[in-house]
């Protein structure tokens, strides 16, 4: 059965619902769904709501440590319930929504025609800028992964600067555990985590050679502001507001441009999600 409904997060003219109302156009109807907090418990209030529907969701991958080598293919989204598997839909292989919208492939691609008011950057100088923000951001990257890893509330992951060096970065660890009121064990673990983690994120590690689907797409946008500026946008926002309009203006099917977006969408007209595993 075909997917009728599909939430997203994110808010009604946001990156979320711009891109996939592009990429699973005349599939399903897409609707943001907010924040992640009260996500899956909505959708099976709307699966109970209209039975005779397929409502699935999307949401972001966040820091986690599944599917450690990238394929091409978004990730399964299930919750036990009850001794049960539930299937909710699917996580972005990503981090995030703007991690796709920073690819090289794709910034080409939606500046790169006659459709697009702006002029493509260059290729080479924007792969060097990007891996230069990779560069920055990795050991904080490797401290906020080690966070959210051990389940640390969210709130608290978010008191890093992108900036910070490697015993910064373990100072605030020790300050953040402090301020929760972890013991001694538990913070212990988190910088073992920590250790085992940051050099996946340096160079050479499997972390920072897939930094496009394990660092914050957020992160490297403002670490190449200036870059941006000096290309002729206000800012890391106006940018991605120029990559969504150059896409809604292209003449071929966006969801062809990253082999993710057609696994998607396949994923999504042919559904190959179990109705048993959602009840």
């Amino acid at each position: 059965m075909p997917v009728n409904i599909l939430y997203c997060e994110g808010v009604p003219g946001g990156p979320d619902i711009s891109l996939l109302q592009m990429v699973l156009v005349n599939t399903c109807n897409v609707y943001p769904a907010g924040g992640k907090e009260n996500f899956g418990p909505g959708i099976q209030m709307a699966r109970r709501a209209v039975p005779a529907l397929n409502i699935c969701g999307l949401r972001d991958r966040d820091f986690d440590g599944e599917k450690p080598v990238p394929d091409g293919n978004p990730i399964p989204w299930n919750i036990t319930e009850d001794h049960n598997l539930v299937s909710l839909g699917w996580k972005w292989e990503r981090r995030e929504i703007e991690n796709y919208l920073i690819d090289p492939q794709v910034v080409q691609r939606a500046f790169g025609h006659s459709f697009s008011p702006f002029p493509a950057p260059d290729p080479v100088a924007y792969t060097q800028e990007l891996n230069r923000a990779a560069d920055q951001v990795a050991i904080y990257t490797a401290a906020r992964t080690a966070l959210s890893l051990s389940r640390t509330p969210a709130r608290l992951i978010n008191f890093f600067h992108p900036h910070d060096t490697e015993s910064e970065c373990r100072a605030a660890l020790h300050r953040i555990l402090s301020d929760y009121h972890t013991d001694l064990p538990q913070e212990t673990r988190v910088l073992e985590k920590f250790d085992a983690i940051l050099p996946e994120c340096q160079a050479g590690g499997n972390r920072r050679q897939h930094f496009l689907t394990f660092f914050a797409g957020k992160d490297l946008l403002m670490g190449m502001n200036n870059f941006f500026s000096r290309t002729g946008f206000k800012n890391w926002n106006a940018f991605l507001k120029a990559v969504l309009l150059g896409m809604s203006r292209a003449s071929d099917p966006v969801w062809e441009w990253l082999p993710e977006w057609q696994n998607l969408r396949q994923q999504i007209q042919l559904s190959t999600l179990e109705r048993g595993l959602q009840n």
